[in-house]
């Protein structure tokens, strides 16, 4: 047949349309990459990541040197105090507004001068989402008081020698602590060194920025979340009938399993806004799988990928579409390029 006489010619296309060095670097690339992941648990791995910064943007007009000696505080204050912080400060001309649509998610221009907004990345569509907004700007107690939080502390202090916590937030409805306590006394017991249970006070004004991020609204059914490594929240967020010991134990063990480039990329999750002091925190205890470990299923492993429809149907998520989409991007171009440059050679 024609097209098998045809491959022989694609092949050969195949490697000279392609530079030696690219080949060379599509070999390195992913055995280098192999070797960085595959070296511990998803959790161990978690602690080497970058996390997302948070943006507080302030906006004023460059006449406005009184708002210039409020940024100058604050940005002095973290150049001293925030190294450890995922939040950055930066000044925006009232008249950047395509700036403010991008970085911060703000789709309107500011009525009222000077204003500052607090942004970082919605964790469902990876788009910008404004937090909170302030006229003319946040007090730096605001940002102290998240080196004293509670809830922030027993994050640092548990997630470097557990698995992770479980933070609960009760809320109106039916009461799910019991079945998160049952998930944490079967993971002290099988899953040394187990995990640990963080209760979420959401009415309390210190909790304010963490319920903002995490999504705990005032008024709201039961919400749990499993957080690990440097303050990272595992997605999906369970609310509700949703929170069970078995969806739970089901999260948690995406945590134990073996490293691996296709392992790493199946986990999702979001960053708090927190201190992380990789002096004192940055010496985790490196946990290893637990005996008699099992291969997650493709189904569990991709729970987070999936949104289910009202329907009973699965669909892709954002997040998951974004990279299918990039990856096929990326083999059209390529087919494009092997075509073209077969059909100059007839």
């Amino acid at each position: 047949m024609l097209y098998l006489k045809l491959i022989p010619k694609v092949i050969l296309g195949i490697q000279r349309s392609i530079p030696a060095g690219f080949i060379l670097l599509l070999l390195v690339v992913p055995s280098a990459r192999l070797h960085a992941c595959d070296t511990g648990t998803v959790r161990d791995t978690a602690f080497s990541s970058v996390r997302e910064n948070f943006w507080l943007g302030m906006v004023f007009d460059e006449s406005d040197t009184e708002s210039q000696n409020r940024y100058n505080t604050l940005s002095d204050w973290l150049d001293e105090h925030g190294e450890n912080l995922n939040i950055k400060v930066e000044h925006i001309l009232p008249n950047d507004t395509m700036y403010l649509r991008l970085r911060y998610g703000v789709t309107t221009p500011p009525e009222k001068l000077p204003i500052t907004y607090f942004s970082g990345h919605h964790p469902a569509t990876s788009r910008s989402i404004c937090y909170f907004d302030w006229t003319p700007a946040p007090k730096i107690s605001l940002l102290k008081n998240l080196k004293s939080n509670a809830v922030l502390s027993a994050i640092n202090k548990d997630t470097a020698d557990k698995w992770g916590t479980i933070l609960y937030a009760r809320g109106t409805g039916s009461n799910k602590r019991e079945e998160v306590e049952k998930v944490v006394e079967q993971w002290q017991r099988s899953h040394a060194p187990g995990i640990t249970m963080i209760t979420v006070d959401r009415h309390a004004p210190e909790n304010k920025f963490i319920c903002a991020v995490a999504g705990i609204t005032e008024e709201g059914e039961d919400w749990v979340g499993i957080t690990f490594a440097k303050g990272r929240i595992l997605t999906p967020i369970l609310v509700g009938d949703a929170i069970t010991t078995r969806k739970l134990d089901q999260m948690l063990n995406q945590l134990t399993t073996p490293c691996t480039c296709l392992q790493e990329d199946s986990i999702f999750g979001f960053d708090l806004p927190m201190f992380w002091d990789n002096t004192e925190n940055g010496k985790y205890v490196e946990l290893a799988a637990p005996v008699g470990y099992m291969e997650i299923s493709l189904d569990d492993k991709l729970a987070s990928v999936l949104t289910e429809m009202p329907s009973g149907r699965k669909s892709i998520n954002t997040a998951a579409l974004t990279v299918l989409s990039v990856l096929g991007l990326i083999v059209v171009l390529m087919l494009s390029i092997m075509y073209l440059h077969l059909r100059k050679k007839h």
